[in-house]
């Protein structure tokens, strides 16, 4: 959630969220979403189209 249990009262999650998306090749790209999205506690995150066969 916010962090308020964790050590430093900061996000431990979405930090380690981030650190792990920019690791997959399956993801183009992301941003923090829009208030009307779920802001703060929400990414928007751009994926490669799957090949079809």
């Amino acid at each position: 959630g916010k962090g308020l249990g964790s050590p430093g009262k900061t996000p431990v999650l979405k930090g380690r969220v981030q650190r792990w998306l920019v690791q997959k090749r399956e993801v183009l790209a992301f941003v923090q979403a829009k208030p009307a999205e779920g802001g703060a506690g929400a990414l928007v995150v751009l994926l490669i189209q799957a090949r079809r066969h």
